[in-house]
């Protein structure tokens, strides 16, 4: 749900590409220490990226809460980067931060099948326009190919 309405991936087309309806999981970055979740997902009114950053020591991230609640960028930032929920619609990204916070369960994550699932909620903002959106009962089941 984004603002109480319904949301469902679907997938776009753009520029003779069909864009799946999700794509990621496991992720893994030369600047960052061990693996890592990524998840995206999008149909034509937007697209909905989780980052959950693997502190932990243990080489995959493991189930439990994950806060989103620290000031950060998007991935394609590259600087200090925390676990974050971010909606992009209409050519801005609302994402979380230390006021505008949310979480992420890791239910399942099973490195052998590369299966990750989970919830998640969050409240994302843009200081350049002063809008949030409240995102909730986030769900995905997702397979790493």
């Amino acid at each position: 749900m984004i603002n109480n309405e319904p949301w469902v991936p679907k997938g776009t087309f753009s520029g003779g590409i069909a864009i799946y309806p999700t794509a990621g999981g496991y992720y893994v970055d030369p600047f960052f220490p061990n693996v890592h979740i990524l998840l995206k997902t999008n149909n034509p009114n937007g697209e909905i990226e989780l980052f959950c950053r693997n502190y932990s020591g243990s080489r995959y991230i493991l189930p439990g809460r994950y806060h989103f609640n620290k000031k950060t960028q998007s991935i394609t930032g590259y600087f200090e980067i925390h676990s974050y929920g971010l909606y992009y619609i209409n050519g801005k990204e609302y994402i979380t931060d230390s006021l505008h916070t949310g979480w992420i369960d890791i239910l399942k994550s099973d490195s052998i099948n590369k299966i990750v699932s989970g919830k998640f909620e969050f409240t994302c903002f843009n200081s350049s326009d002063n809008k949030s959106y409240i995102i909730t009962d986030g769900r995905f089941d997702f397979n790493t190919h």
